[in-house]
């Protein structure tokens, strides 16, 4: 599966660079893949030094809300089997954490359902799998 090599060489990326970078408070393991894949897809390829401080204020705090609902809400019972709840979790990060925050942002709007697929993705293998009650 071609996604989930990408998704597996963007986590060893993000680990070699998050050994030397500051982690704003963010669990290095759980946090910062979310904070590195959302600055990617907001930002593109600018490293975060070159991002404004309001830009990295803002990540921080979108990172946070993500995992923390991301976190809420993989510990119920069966979520990974049960695609419900995983639909309802899809739709409150975009109604709730990434429309308000990105209306302005046009073309990262119209990519919010890949791009909260991706976070999905990325929670399963940090949160689901081999990793389930971790």
């Amino acid at each position: 599966d071609i996604l989930a090599a990408e998704m597996e060489k963007l986590r060893v990326e993000m680990k070699k660079g998050r050994e030397a970078e500051e982690v704003f408070g963010i669990d290095p393991k759980r946090g910062m893949p979310f904070f590195g894949l959302l600055k990617r897809e907001i930002f593109g390829k600018m490293s975060v030094e070159e991002l404004k401080k309001e830009d990295i204020d803002f990540l921080i705090d979108l990172t946070k809300d993500i995992v923390g609902i991301i976190e809420r809400e993989v510990k119920s019972i069966d979520f990974w089997d049960n695609s419900i709840k995983q639909k309802k979790l899809k739709s409150y990060i975009i109604l709730n954490l990434l429309l308000p925050k990105l209306k302005r942002e046009k073309e990262v709007f119209k990519r919010r359902n890949e791009i909260v697929q991706k976070l999905i993705e990325l929670a399963y293998y940090i949160y689901g799998g081999k990793n389930r009650g971790n």
